[in-house]
């Protein structure tokens, strides 16, 4: 394995350094089963998940900067085909926390929680 050590990284003309940030980078990241109380099949940066009720997950992380930063979210949806799945953020973030909700809209009956196989978050922003 290489080791680079350097004190500046300058700009191709030479004429200032350039900023190196990982502020871009996703800080943290989960995939869980929802059905198997809530397994965490990969992480990072996620001290623990909360099963809260069906449907609804807590994801548990170091502090961010602040509680405004953005959260992409999917899931590996069950098999019946018929419902509109959802999945989002259930209440507003807070530092150390995203609720996620999953739920699946069926004809007639509104909305209801639904554990999905597998829920994918990602979590962007700056480290506090």
């Amino acid at each position: 394995m290489s080791d680079l050590r350097v004190d500046t990284i300058s700009a191709s003309n030479g004429t200032s350094p350039v900023e190196l940030t990982k502020q871009n980078a996703a800080k943290a990241f989960c995939t869980w089963d929802m059905t198997e109380t809530n397994v965490i099949k990969d992480s990072l940066a996620i001290s623990s998940l909360t099963d809260d009720s069906t449907g609804i997950n807590t994801l548990n992380f170091p502090p961010m900067g602040n509680a405004v930063y953005p959260v992409t979210a999917c899931f590996h949806s069950d098999t019946t085909g018929s419902n509109a799945n959802i999945i989002r953020v259930r209440d507003l973030p807070t530092t150390t926390t995203a609720k996620m909700h999953t739920s699946a809209s069926q004809a007639g009956n509104g909305n209801s929680n639904l554990d999905m196989p597998l829920a994918y978050t990602v979590i962007h922003g700056g480290l506090a």
